[in-house]
């Protein structure tokens, strides 16, 4: 099992919205729809999450390799796919949408001391909302032998950073510990519509997709379909919805660099330019105080399908 982080110090999307909208004396009922301010409040959260390891970004989990079978994904010949009851790996030897692993004619079992690419998926299918292996990974920060939250020498793996999922050192068991700084939150001013339909993330391929997201007035929050989401589904539904966290810690910084991104759109670039300013010292700030010294590091993002 994996060490999540809790949730902790969140603030309602609404009272940021309306916390940058009244520097510009504006209200939420008043937002002026040319002005992407969601877009901006997204783009802000990415900027600052590669910023630094923020402890509340970081996740500590133990890794299978592949994916786990899904309903409905075909395989081809060579396909690698984890059994988590027995903790086995099983290989596709013939074409198929089989979900049996255990029938001999479509898999075999793939030794341990076989020559086989240990790969790790940044995000990986058949786990549900909060178990391991259901946060997408954004950055890996170390891949190791053993918990590094229970082990002084917890035994650091090399790894290669691909395009889909990171590649581990052949000398890796058969599971890891990953610590890695889960996918930034990404929110939404779209209203929950009862009569729509929404559907939940795809990872693979030229079908691959994010969830839906949708905003509900009445709490303020956003929320993103865990499954296929009809009317009868409330925003309520724990196991249907999953409600979208503000971290607190980037508030300031999001409200002022947000601000500084709509004066730039008016055309008022000194004004922009000094929020801007501010924006980026709240943020250097926030590095000094949440970040330990040792986990500072160039920022690096890697690209992933999803």
């Amino acid at each position: 099992m994996g060490e999540p982080a809790t949730v902790s110090r969140t603030t309602k999307f609404k009272d940021v919205v309306e916390g940058i909208l009244r520097k510009d004396g504006l209200e939420i009922t008043q937002l002026d729809n040319s002005r992407d301010i969601v877009s901006f409040i997204n783009q802000r959260i990415r900027q600052a999450w590669s910023h630094d390891w923020w402890p509340e970004s970081m996740q500590v989990e133990q890794k299978h390799y592949h994916h786990q079978t899904s309903t409905g994904r075909p395989y081809d010949i060579g396909d690698i796919l984890w059994e988590p009851t027995g903790k086995k790996y099983y290989e596709a030897i013939v074409s198929t949408s089989s979900q049996d692993l255990t029938d001999a004619s479509k898999f075999q079992a793939v030794s341990s001391t076989t020559d086989w690419i240990r790969y790790i998926p940044y995000w990986q299918l058949g786990a549900g909302a909060d178990a391991p292996g259901s946060k997408v990974i954004y950055r890996i920060r170390g891949i190791y032998m053993r918990n590094p939250l229970k082990n002084a020498r917890p035994g650091s793996l090399s790894y290669e950073p691909s395009r889909d999922g990171v590649i581990v050192s052949n000398l890796a068991g058969d599971q890891v510990w990953a610590e890695y700084q889960e996918e930034p939150p990404e929110f939404t001013l779209t209203d929950y519509a009862s009569a729509s339909t929404y559907t939940t993330s795809v990872a693979y391929g030229n079908t691959s997709k994010k969830a839906d997201l949708v905003y509900d007035p009445s709490t303020g929050e956003c929320y993103k379909a865990l499954n296929t989401n009809t009317s009868s589904h409330a925003l309520s539904d724990a196991t249907r919805w999953e409600r979208i966290y503000f971290p607190s810690f980037l508030d300031r910084y999001v409200r002022h660099g947000v601000y500084s991104d709509m004066l730039a759109q008016d055309g008022q670039t000194s004004k922009a330019m000094a929020e801007d300013d501010r924006a980026d010292g709240i943020l250097g700030d926030l590095a000094d105080v949440y970040v330990p010294q040792k986990f500072s590091t160039e920022s690096v993002e890697y690209s992933r399908t999803r």
